[in-house]
């Protein structure tokens, strides 16, 4: 998000900040976990294991989360009714927190949410997040609080990729983010090295960077020479030069 860099009274860049939140309007009340929840998350390490032992050294989530409902299946119901139990006591937990927390004044039940009306919204369509996810052939559907997880967590992850490429950009002093300053940022961080691949592969073609450049000069940047012409191709000035030389040797030639 570079639009959400600011310039302030001493002409540099500052990121503007949302106002701070005093309190978060919650009207559902706290998730309530379920049973299978519980027991998924006290096997998933040992079910992981399990994977990698029979062979598979990195087990994917997909064979993890296959291989815990299958062991779910399996249980009696005196073991889930243990799990069940297990449940009902985390999800009294929850609420014996979310009332302190509506005492305290942490959170305002029912309350609006303080956000800037300004502010455009940038946020992804959960609907399109809910398709791509489902892509997947082993996922057969998604519930809407994993769809908001990776809704969020990729606007995170695109937001961080912009803010290193607006800082790249603002060291050149330009004010265009280019393909080279996502390539730089990119290129730079270890944590990134699955996207060079992806970087590589989507570089601007040589049209396109003269395009950047036009439209870089717009917008304030240092003008640039323009494309070399192609082999063979004859230019205006190529004219004008051979007619001062031609008058240049006459001239010459007159003198006494």
């Amino acid at each position: 998000r570079a639009a959400a860099h600011a310039r302030d009274s001493t002409g540099t860049h500052t990121r503007r900040l949302r106002p701070a939140r005093t309190a978060k309007s919650l009207t559902m009340g706290p998730k309530k976990i379920a049973a299978y929840l519980v027991f998924a998350g006290e096997m998933r390490e040992p079910t992981k294991a399990e994977l990698v032992a029979e062979g598979d050294a990195k087990p994917g989530m997909g064979d993890i989360a296959k291989r815990v409902g299958e062991k779910w299946k399996l249980l009696s119901e005196d073991e889930k009714a243990a799990y069940k139990q297990k449940a009902e006591t985390i999800n009294a937990e929850n609420e014996r927190e979310y009332a302190a927390k509506i005492a305290s004044g942490e959170i305002v039940e029912g309350g609006e949410d303080d956000k800037d009306d300004n502010e455009p919204d940038l946020s992804l369509p959960l609907a399109r997040v809910k398709r791509i996810m489902r892509l997947d052939k082993e996922v057969k559907n998604t519930a809407v609080d994993a769809c908001r997880l990776v809704s969020r967590a990729t606007e995170l992850f695109v937001e961080s990729l912009v803010e290193g490429a607006f800082q790249t950009m603002k060291a050149q002093k330009r004010k265009t983010v280019k393909h080279g300053d996502v390539e730089h940022h990119v290129l730079r961080k270890p944590r990134l090295e699955f996207l060079h691949d992806h970087v590589w592969a989507m570089r601007p073609t040589a049209a396109q960077k003269d395009k950047e450049n036009v439209e870089g000069e717009a917008d304030g940047d240092a003008p640039r020479a323009p494309p070399a012409a192609p082999a063979g191709a004859r230019q205006v000035t190529e004219f004008f030069g051979r007619a001062a030389e031609s008058g240049a040797a006459a001239e010459t030639n007159a003198a006494p």
